[in-house]
């Protein structure tokens, strides 16, 4: 399933819209993060990041702030994590938490370990 979303998500990519790529680096960084490759989900968010921006797609663009700051850890993660938090908060979101499972969804357990070829 996690190689059927990959190739679902390069097919998105390669509409070069702003919001379509956004949400194919979304996916792509769903399944690097479920193989073990948080590194590559973490550079891919950002990029979904990025494109959301670009589309004014704010809710889309916070989730994956958060979640790309609950990979990075640390005090820079920390930061992105509460600035996320603050803004669906200025979005009146009464639980971030239910937003994240809807915009950005797959970032529990990890499903696999095998790496992105």
């Amino acid at each position: 399933m996690l190689q059927s979303a990959l190739r679902d998500a390069r097919r998105l990519e390669k509409e070069r819209t702003p919001w379509v790529d956004g949400l194919g680096h979304l996916v792509t960084a769903t399944v690097a993060h479920a193989r073990g490759d948080d590194t590559r989900a973490i550079a891919t968010l950002s990029e979904a990041e990025r494109s959301f921006r670009g589309a004014d797609m704010p809710m889309f663009a916070f989730a994956a702030q958060h979640r790309r700051g609950e990979l990075l850890g640390g005090d820079e993660g920390a930061s992105l994590v509460r600035a996320a938090g603050e803004a669906f908060t200025a979005q009146q979101i009464a639980k971030p938490e239910r937003m994240l499972e809807i915009f950005a969804p797959g970032f529990g357990e990890r499903r696999a370990t095998k790496r992105l070829a």
